[in-house]
Order: structure tokens, then sequence, then C-alpha cells
């Protein structure tokens, strides 16, 4: 199952992230590879690899539900 990641630091109010959009304009009517958003690392916060691995496994664990995502998911706040 393939699905690509897009790991955002940057953020377009009302949009999303901006590689995001970017990355889904590039492949549209080209790819029926799922897109899957986050966002993270905003207002200077560290971007560990934990982190990184916490995203690579929620990706793979929505491919394999089959899931698609249409809003951005953002990881790494504090809570």
């Amino acid at each position: 199952m393939q699905g690509l990641a897009v790991f955002d630091r940057d953020i377009i109010f009302g949009v999303g992230g901006a590689l995001d959009r970017e990355v889904r304009s590039s492949l549209y009517g080209y790819s029926q590879i799922p897109v899957y958003s986050y966002l993270m690392g905003l207002g200077g916060r560290d971007v560990t690899p934990g982190l990184m691995k916490e995203i690579s496994l929620l990706t793979w664990e929505a491919r394999q539900r089959g899931e698609t995502q249409a809003e951005p998911r953002w990881v790494g706040l504090k809570g």
C-alpha cells in the first residue's frame, strides 16, 4: 500500500500546510496515491526523530485501514 506523508512547518490559514498544497497540486490528475498532511514544529518547537517515527506510524496505520485525510493533522503540540 502506498501513501505519502507531508511534514509541514508552515501554515496557510484556512487552507492548511503550504507544502501540502504544493504536493497535492503537483499530483492532481496524475496519481491516486493518498496524501497525509501533518503540521508540526510551529512556533519554533522541535521536530524530533520520535515525532517523525510517530507520524510514520500514523500514516502506515491509516493506509492499513484504507483511510484518506481531508484535513491536516496537528502533531507535537503542547497539551
